[in-house]
């Protein structure tokens, strides 16, 4: 009797037609041999002169039927048809003459982690090659390529006629958020590349761009060299213009992206980034570059060429830390003129740093070099504009020293100015510092710091010395004690803790050295973080300060804290007016904080402990819970306080329309002249694979002849495509 476990091995003349039905199935069996024991899944080849037998795909059904005279198999209800790595599914099944024409849900599967699903395949037995209808490539991460006819070839190329691309899930009710719809499509698995013809980029089922050629890497690609997407614009010192970045794949860990900006005024403006990892690190640079032919060529001096390089990086070996930033312009306005940063000082550091064990404990080496370019028309000569070298030294000593811990600061630093007068300190440290808790339930915290400074002005020939520039050494003494008695009560809705502290700061040392000219220094500003801080010998004064703390938290998930303090004046010497400490007691501090879920409420106030005004007044809010995310700042200074009067509001928010629609804007005011300072207003489409937003900005600020300018930018990132990041 011959076994269906090998249906290869039947005679053709003894079973002219032979039905399978997978009895698994419950049904009626429409024909079997007697006394047979019918199998799950069994191998057949009714033609497989191009595949060897031991190489024969395996097939699975509901219901096969095999055809010897006419050398035709015909499968039904769930097939299945295994070849090496290759799985075809479909419901129903025709081969013969070394062809498999499959109907009916085709789904193609590849231990790759490709697969292709179709109405309609006509393949190989080797499921390799074929023509494929109405059939859809789905690629990583959500890809798809889709067309009614597929010229199909596992492994190799696939052609797609009429295709549509896109790294959005498909809906079979609507188009995609994005799609690259092309004449033609090629997918060529062997340099995972897509390349498409005659294309028209939709965004929402509308056209909005025309591509002649289109090639991209293939989703499952991290990094592939070619075009990103485009961004375009309208800059009111530019004019149109139009980016079209290209990313420079050059190894696993280093690339670069040339970004050339095409631009009506002022012809091409050049970018290119470099990144870099390395195995202790990595850094990156930004070069610019432009010669302008416009405005930009004159408005700030003749410039046949305006550039800048920005950059940072840092590196790590052991205990050795190396780390720089680099913000240099040919010109003091380059970067803000060209739109790449508005900030008003730029600064060049490089640092390196040791750690070391042993001597009796553990310490840090650090070298510093620092320089500093203001481009602001109202810069003080005294400010520091080189800071090389600054070698600092901090070891900390093992063990306890009168119950407390012992550490020693070296430091040599070397300040030069552009107006001649330049300074080198030297200073040593010796800090001991102890925590100690009381029985009662106080918390002591005791410190003192021994410092020894010299210093030694370079005058320049043209320059005179100042009376208070004296090259000398300085010894200074600061002793702090610090007491703090918390109250907590644990209540049935919530918890309260109550903390009043006081802490007297006791100095000694040369009354000359707090008015040694251009010494480093740490600028006093009395604030509640900055009450009980102590600083270096030679910067303090004798103090006493005063504060209470206070918290509440609500198990609904509100909290409150609460924190008020003044700080007494010792010493005969006094502080400056606008540092808040005042000549016997200082102003009033308070600060308050209120979170609730999405809600974070602060304000910090100085107040006149006399007249009872508000010196300074800061408040910020931060709301984000769906559908609206808000944050608000209000800062008001006193005359006196930082300068000029001054009165702000700066408020941003981002509100979201619909699905996937949202309006942000940002505007910073100037509540005191009623000025617009600065603006912003974005409209913005965001969803899984796709970040597209058209936004305009206005700057009202003047630096020197630098006018106020706006600007209306398209920023167009699509997923798997590339894109143009943009600021948030």
């Amino acid at each position: 009797m011959t076994s269906l476990l090998d249906i290869k091995s039947i005679n053709p003349h003894d079973a002219p037609k032979i039905t399978y039905v997978r009895t698994m199935r419950k049904r009626p069996a429409l024909m079997t041999l007697a006394g047979t024991a019918l199998t799950f899944s069994f191998l057949a080849a009714p033609s497989l002169s191009s595949v060897q037998a031991q190489e024969a795909p395996s097939i699975e059904a509901d219901e096969l039927q095999m055809d010897q005279a006419s050398g035709a198999t015909t499968a039904q209800g769930n097939v299945i048809v295994q070849f090496d790595n290759i799985t075809l599914r479909a419901d129903q099944l025709i081969w013969a003459n070394d062809e498999i024409d499959a109907t009916g849900d085709v789904f193609l599967d590849h231990a790759n982690g490709l697969s292709v699903t179709a109405a309609q395949a006509k393949l190989d037995v080797a499921l390799e090659n074929g023509r494929l209808q109405s059939a859809q490539v789905n690629l990583p991460n959500d890809a798809t390529l889709r067309a009614d006819t597929v010229d199909y070839h596992a492994g190799a190329k696939t052609t797609l006629d009429d295709a549509s691309y896109t790294a959005c899930r498909r809906c079979e009710t609507s188009d995609p958020q994005w799609q690259v719809r092309s004449s033609q499509a090629v997918h060529d698995e062997t340099t995972a590349t897509i390349s498409s013809w005659h294309n028209r980029l939709e965004v929402g089922g509308i056209p909005v761009l025309y591509i002649p050629y289109l090639a991209h890497p293939s989703p499952n690609v991290r990094k592939r060299s070619g075009f990103l997407a485009p961004k375009l614009g309208n800059d009111g010192r530019l004019g149109a213009y139009v980016t079209t970045p290209y990313f420079f794949n050059l190894a696993p860990n280093y690339d670069l992206t040339v970004k050339p900006q095409i631009t009506r005024d002022e012809g091409l403006v050049l970018e290119t980034d470099w990144r870099h990892l390395t195995n202790h690190g990595r850094y990156e640079l930004a070069l610019y570059g432009n010669a302008p032919q416009d405005e930009l060529a004159t408005i700030d001096g003749d410039h046949a060429f305006r550039g800048g390089i920005m950059g940072k990086g840092a590196f790590s070996a052991g205990t050795t830390e190396l780390n720089f930033v680099i913000e240099e312009p040919t010109d003091d306005l380059f970067f803000d003129r060209y739109r790449i940063s508005d900030a008003t000082s730029f600064t060049n550091k490089l640092n390196l740093s040791k750690g070391y064990s042993g001597g009796a404990g553990e310490g840090t080496v650090r070298v510093d070099v620092s320089q500093y370019r203001y481009i602001n028309d109202n810069v003080s000569d005294s400010r520091v504009h080189d800071i090389a070298p600054d070698l600092q030294h901090l070891h900390r000593f093992d063990g306890a020293v009168w119950g407390g811990q012992v550490q020693l600061k070296n430091t040599v630093k070397h300040t030069r100015r552009d107006f001649g007068l330049n300074l080198t300190e030297l200073s040593s440290q010796l800090l001991w510092s102890r925590n100690h808790i009381a029985s009662s339930g106080i918390v002591w915290t005791m410190t003192n710091q021994s410092e020894i400074n010299r210093f030694d002005y370079q005058v320049a020939a043209d320059q005179t010395r100042p009376d208070t520039a004296e090259n000398d050494t300085f010894v200074s003494n600061v002793t702090a004690i610090n007491a703090e008695y918390p109250l907590i009560r644990f209540g049935p809705t919530a918890t309260q803790r109550l903390s009043p502290r006081v802490q007297v700061v006791g100095v000694a040392s040369d009354r000359n050295l707090q008015t040694q000219y251009l010494r480093s220094d740490v600028a006093r500003d009395l604030s509640a973080a900055d009450l009980f801080q102590i600083n270096t010998a030679g910067s303090e004064l004798s103090r006493a300060n005063f504060g209470v703390a206070y918290l509440l938290a609500h198990r609904s998930g509100v909290t409150v804290e609460f924190f008020v303090g003044q700080s007494y004046n010792l010493a005969s010497e006094t502080y400056a007016e606008a540092t808040g400490y005042g000549e016997d007691e200082s102003n009033l501090v308070t600060e308050t904080q209120i979170t609730y879920r999405g809600l974070l409420l602060n304000n910090t106030l100085r107040i006149d402990q006399s007249s009872g005004d508000i010196l300074r007044h800061r408040t910020s809010l931060r709301f984000d819970a769906a559908p609206i995310a808000v944050q608000a700042q209000y800062n008001f200074y006193e005359q006196g306080q930082i300068g000029a009067e001054r009165e702000e509001l700066n408020i941003e928010g981002e509100l979201k329309l619909a699905s996937n629609w949202f309006v942000r804007g940002k505007r910073l005011e100037n509540l005191k002249t009623n000025e617009i300072v600065r603006e912003f207003a974005g409209l913005s489409y965001r969803d899984e694979c796709t970040d597209i937003e058209l936004r305009y900005t206005k700057d009202n600020t003047q630096i020197g002849a630098l006018p106020p300018s706006s600007s209306i930018m398209l920023f167009i990132n699509l997923k798997t495509l590339g894109g143009v990041s943009r600021d948030r």
